[in-house]
């Protein structure tokens, strides 16, 4: 029988250097150590998503013949976990600790074995060693041995309480009964004319909960499901992973959450499989009739289908969505309950007009819209996208520009503007409103990267002869350190949280152009946390850090680009 273990660790925020070095500790050493004794491992994160401690997790932490619990940065998740853990099992947990990251045992664990390493390549090298030194003494332990301090002041406990309880088989058949009387409820208000009948026939409870049992004891929960689908799109197994969406249609007694719903359409769309991705928003919307998130994903995906009956459908179902009503003679009337959640789809669904090259019905949407609604950003933005299609592009620049000064301004909008100063080859003018973005939204990576491509690209034409002398140029204060501004753009970037393959590639584009400036030397910062002595002058960016870049460059180049005219009093 495959022995199993169970991390628990420290996860943090995805795109950070902790986030790396745990997920390279995971990956790199702990997990191939564990493999080679022999054990199945899986990470609490790969079990849930949502960072709250689940059914899912509470079983692992009782089933798994082992737990490794790394303590560094005294996370209070693991703690909570490995407490679990030792009120249920008394032996089978091992503890490490990255000595050079947390320099000190908790005071209660202190009795009890910790692995201590340093998180480097010698340090990870003992880790390594000693973990399988570790692992291989488990099994030869005398029966009674307990390694926490729950077992040892209260030595009557059995070593396994989850099997101990009634017997391993009753207990997980006990505890998997009460999953499916939970889901009862979701069946009988989705199915209530089933239910009716079921009444009439006189079908006895029992009956449903052993008919679901079925399901559950054969692999068809929905967490396995979901699982065995992960799974067969990482290898690309179309058949196998259209084996398991029958399966889900097929399920009678048990359904997937909304959540889960929406997570299978991810895995779908990266197969590409779109029609399959449109059965499954009409099935999962059977179920949940009245979910707003599974409903806007529908039309999200509508809406940029590559096949235009879905984009038709997408124009008209956003448009009673919206509450917009376009006359037989093409005029737009907006209803008064036009509001915030409305303008949120709007763009959307303009997505759908301008894909099938519908100009001329989108300006007349957005014309109508602005009447009453030119104070939100978005109607704005989307009446200078419809302005820029229709051919009209200095009207477009103006609205884009009203857009960056509604009360309501959001980074999508100030980037919006900077994209189309970047189109006009302003680019003095793009870096700036592309500045202003990274200050409303200094976590976002792509605009520090924009910046940096837009100073990239300044340099560049500084070097060209007969620019026309109407172009506007960088402030001295910028350009006489243009190569150490754009480095710094860079290092904003790479030390944002929120930061894509797309912005790898943009800031890599911004680098190139610029000899003076050593992207591998600054993605490997960002990817390891530091860098060698001699280059200790590097360093990544924190959140203050990054908006007082931000204000120091938008306070050299702000304009009357992206600053609002001022009244004149009388």
């Amino acid at each position: 029988m495959t022995k199993t273990c169970f991390v628990i660790m420290p996860i943090q925020k995805a795109g950070t250097p902790e986030h790396e070095y745990y997920q390279a500790l995971y990956r790199d050493f702990l997990k191939p150590t564990l493999m080679l004794r022999g054990y199945e491992v899986e990470r609490a994160d790969e079990t849930q998503t949502t960072g709250a401690i689940t059914k899912d997790i509470i079983v692992r932490l009782a089933e798994a013949d082992v737990v490794l619990a790394d303590l560094t940065s005294l996370n209070p998740n693991v703690f909570y976990e490995l407490g679990v853990r030792h009120s249920l099992r008394g032996k089978g947990t091992i503890m490490i600790l990255d000595a050079l990251r947390t320099n000190q045992i908790p005071f209660d664990l202190g009795a009890y074995r910790v692995i201590q390493f340093e998180g480097k390549v010698e340090g990870l090298g003992k880790l390594r060693q000693e973990l399988d030194g570790f692992v291989s003494t488990l099994n030869n332990e005398t029966l009674d041995r307990r390694d926490n301090p729950v077992h040892d002041w209260l030595p009557t406990l059995p070593l396994n309480a989850l099997e101990t309880a009634t017997g391993a088989t009753e207990s997980r058949q006990r505890a998997r009964i009460g999953e499916l009387e939970a889901k009862l409820d979701l069946y009988r208000s989705k199915y209530g004319a089933q239910d009716e009948q079921m009444e009439r026939e006189k079908i006895s409870p029992i009956e449903i909960i052993k008919a679901a049992r079925a399901e559950v004891s054969a692999g068809n929960s929905p967490f396995d499901l979901i699982r065995q689908a992960e799974d067969y799109v990482q290898q690309q197994n179309i058949a196998n992973f259209l084996e398991v969406v029958e399966k889900i249609f097929r399920m009678k007694m048990i359904r997937l959450t909304s959540a889960q719903y929406l997570t299978l359409i991810v895995l779908t769309g990266r197969l590409g499989l779109d029609e399959v991705i449109t059965a499954i928003f009409e099935y999962a919307l059977e179920v949940y009739p009245t979910d707003s998130g599974i409903r806007r994903a529908q039309l999200n995906h509508f809406a940029h289908s590559p096949l235009p009956v879905y984009r038709s459908r997408a124009r008209k179902e956003l448009l009673t969505e919206i509450g917009l009503v376009i006359k037989d003679d093409g005029a737009v009337v907006v209803p008064s309950t036009f509001n915030y959640s409305s303008a949120a789809l709007l763009g959307v669904m303009l997505d759908a007009y301008h894909r099938d090259q519908l100009h001329a019905e989108a300006l007349k949407i957005t014309t109508a819209l602005i009447e009453n609604h030119a104070g939100l950003t978005t109607v704005a933005r989307n009446h200078a996208r419809a302005l820029m299609n229709a051919q009209l592009q200095e009207e477009a620049l103006t609205w884009y520009q009203r857009a960056i000064w509604c009360s309501d301004v959001d980074d999508t909008s100030v980037a919006w503007l900077g994209s189309d100063l970047h189109n006009r080859e302003r680019h003095v003018d793009a870096l700036e409103a592309y500045v202003l973005a990274c200050l409303t939204d200094p976590n976002d990576a792509s605009y520090f990267a924009q910046a940096a491509d837009e100073l990239s690209v300044i340099m560049k034409e500084s070097f060209l002869p007969n620019l026309p002398d109407a172009r506007r140029k960088l402030p001295d204060a910028i350009y006489n350190e243009l190569t150490h501004t754009a480095e710094q753009a860079l290092l904003c970037a790479l030390s944002c949280p929120d930061f894509s393959q797309d912005d790898l590639q943009l800031c890599r584009r911004a680098a190139s152009k610029m000899e003076e400036i050593d992207f591998e030397l600054l993605l490997r910062l960002r990817m390891v946390g530091s860098v060698s002595a001699e280059e200790s002058g590097l360093r990544l960016y924190s959140l203050s850090a990054r908006v007082g870049f931000a204000k120091s460059v938008y306070g050299a180049l702000k304009s009357s680009v992206t600053e609002p005219p001022k009244l004149i009093s009388t």
